[in-house]
């Protein structure tokens, strides 16, 4: 028995090899210019075991894109389900929004990219399991919560998608911004970091102003 765990423990070791390997990959090549190849050179293993253990490139994208958008998407829900007046979970999930796009900056340029030159691919990637994709579940758990706060008249009335839009666009823009403002010297590296460490608490003040009654 200890043996067969072993093998199992091993194999499930080279997988997340390859996930790990094809995620960096698909990040700095995009999924046209990504090669299977270089996959399994950046994994150490043969282009012949990576083939073995996920079949197609379009896989390997699918399980990449399913495990970021867990990450991205699955605290937002536990987020939604706390037993907390909505207000609250709005500033909690702005901060842990922000946390995450800090520790993956290139996500969201990502997803962008691919949205532009593969939205089939993209909608493809979205669509699956749809019973159980990440932002579905968070979606309809914050729309949920977002117009039982709106009937209490806690909040204004506001379609929950434009709230969500502008908390990502205020969230991510600083992010694309960032190379372009350091490369003009507007910013120093110094000044931006002391900036985004204010980022959560504004953005969260600004989201506030716009729903209270």
């Amino acid at each position: 028995m200890a043996k067969k765990e072993k093998k199992e423990a091993v194999k499930q070791d080279v997988k997340a090899q390859i996930l790990q390997a094809a995620e960096e990959e698909f990040l700095s090549a995009g999924y046209a210019g990504a090669r299977t190849t270089n996959i399994a050179k950046r994994a150490g293993v043969t282009h012949a075991m990576l083939h073995y253990y996920f079949q197609s490139k379009m896989n390997l994208f699918e399980m990449v894109f399913q495990r970021k958008a867990g990450i991205f998407f699955g605290s937002f829900v536990a987020i939604m389900e706390k037993p907390l007046p909505f207000i609250e979970k709005i500033s909690l999930f702005i901060e842990a929004h922000w946390t995450i796009l800090q520790a993956n900056p290139s996500i969201p340029m990502f997803i962008i990219s691919e949205a532009t030159k593969n939205p089939d691919l993209l909608k493809a990637s979205i669509l699956q399991d749809a019973d159980t994709n990440p932002f579905r579940k968070f979606y309809k758990s914050f729309e949920k919560e977002m117009r039982k706060a709106i009937r209490q008249q806690v909040i204004k009335p506001m379609e929950p998608i434009e709230v969500l839009m502008m908390i990502f666009s205020l969230n991510i823009f600083p992010v694309f911004a960032q190379p372009v403002l350091l490369a003009a010297g507007i910013l120093s590296e110094k000044h931006y970091r002391k900036m985004m460490k204010q980022r959560s608490r504004r953005v969260t003040a600004f989201v506030m102003n716009a729903l209270m009654m």
